[in-house]
């Protein structure tokens, strides 16, 4: 249909908008029928709000696409809030008590877009960034072009950089409430980009996700935390336990199984002190494929942790499925206990942690008074700036050595 409507006269007239539904939080949370329904009320909905000479497609599993003629960024704002409007009626219109949301990201055509494909991409681009950014709707502008080329240009070096360890292991010490002592870590991950410096996470890791290529990342830092362990038993640091994040989309990876057997047949030695946390993050839709991926895990005697507790919806399902060993409180939690409510809540996440046999961790304490307050609440662990920074991981090697000595 694009290549009989669009044409030479009439190409830079045309927009394409990409909308985004939550058909992973759907899959989770519904069955099949229910999810079905959903769809079908999305593609019914952006139908109705398009007009003759529109061209609706179905552009991915969560995705549909739409090619329009459009006098500008105002009248195609106007035409998003309708359509926005017909998506979000759907839990009061069919009386259903979970949502469709849904987001939107769109691209006016160029002289050069001969072809959909680059136009529909540029369109999604926009829509995650929406997402991200909290909002209904993107509108790519020109400087927001060129940051996504930036972007995509960023994200084609992750492969080398991979290739060539430039990405260095971190390590975010975690200390023992009842000794003071510090027991291990988390590890983290840096990128020294040969031009833009020490990265930090945030500026890549989240686009990683995106771009589906975590998982690389992901069994690089496994392997790497597993050698690190087997220096710090060389070292004579042989019981520092080290944790590292696994995201949902590495954990939906078919191939999951063999690549991490592959790493971690080699380091058996350190099962023992490795723990691999489940994070929040990026949610696939695959959850029969992450269930057999973590059971595997289990299976081996693998300890889990679960990573941002009481920050989503995924948290308390997973441990009520799986024997999770440790969990770790989200920083927001702890920002939000300066009043009666919001100790309450912390407290009580961590009478409830040692009720089920679980070792509590709370993450993000930057100051005595938190401190104090974790220890009379019984917390177990702690992991944040009062005590210290991330550090690279043989500083943090070094610095429990030498606290060791004295």
């Amino acid at each position: 249909c694009f290549a009989q409507l669009v044409n030479d006269q009439n190409r830079i007239l045309y927009c394409v908008v990409c909308f985004a539904v939550n058909l992973a939080q759907l899959q989770r949370f519904q069955d099949g029928r229910e999810v079905e329904f959903a769809l079908r009320y999305a593609a019914d909905a952006l139908e109705e709000s398009c007009r003759e000479g529109d061209i609706l497609a179905r552009a991915g599993d969560d995705t549909f696409a739409v090619a329009r003629v459009s006098s500008g960024p105002e009248e195609l704002a106007r035409w998003l809030e309708l359509a926005m409007a017909r998506l979000d009626a759907f839990a009061e219109k069919h009386a259903r008590d979970y949502p469709l949301r849904a987001w939107a990201g769109a691209y006016f055509l160029q002289e050069g877009d001969r072809t959909p494909g680059g136009a529909l991409l540029n369109a999604q681009h926009a829509a995650v960034a929406a997402l991200e950014q909290g909002k209904a709707y993107l509108i790519g502008d020109e400087e927001w072009l060129r940051g996504a080329a930036r972007e995509r240009q960023f994200m084609h070096q992750t492969g080398a950089a991979l290739q060539k360890r430039q990405f260095i292991l971190y390590l975010h010490p975690v200390v023992d409430l009842h000794t003071d002592r510090v027991i291990g870590g988390e590890a983290l991950i840096r990128w020294q980009h040969p031009e833009r410096g020490l990265l930090a996470p945030d500026q890549f890791i989240g686009l990683m996700e995106r771009e589906g290529t975590i998982g690389e990342l992901d069994y690089y830092v496994m392997e790497a935390v597993c050698v690190y362990l087997e220096e710090l038993a060389a070292a004579g640091l042989g019981d520092m336990i080290v944790s590292c994040n696994l995201s949902r989309l590495t954990l939906a990876d078919p191939a999951f199984c063999r690549r991490a057997a592959a790493i971690l047949d080699g380091h058996r030695a350190v099962w023992p002190r490795l723990v691999l946390e489940i994070t929040e993050g990026t949610l696939s839709h695959k959850a029969a494929q992450e269930d057999e991926n973590i059971r595997w895990l289990l299976d081996r005697g693998l300890a889990l942790a679960l990573d941002d507790f009481g920050s989503g919806y995924t948290s308390f399902q997973d441990l009520h499925t799986y024997p999770i060993s440790l969990l770790k409180l989200d920083k927001g939690l702890l920002d939000c206990a300066v009043d009666d409510a919001g100790r309450g809540i912390v407290e009580g996440l961590i009478q409830f942690g040692h009720q089920l046999g679980v070792t509590v961790l709370c993450e993000g304490a930057e100051r005595e008074d938190q401190v104090q307050m974790l220890r009379r609440m019984g917390c177990d662990r702690i992991q944040g700036y009062f005590f210290f920074q991330p550090m690279p991981a043989r500083d943090a090697a070094e610095l429990v050595l030498q606290k060791q000595a004295t």
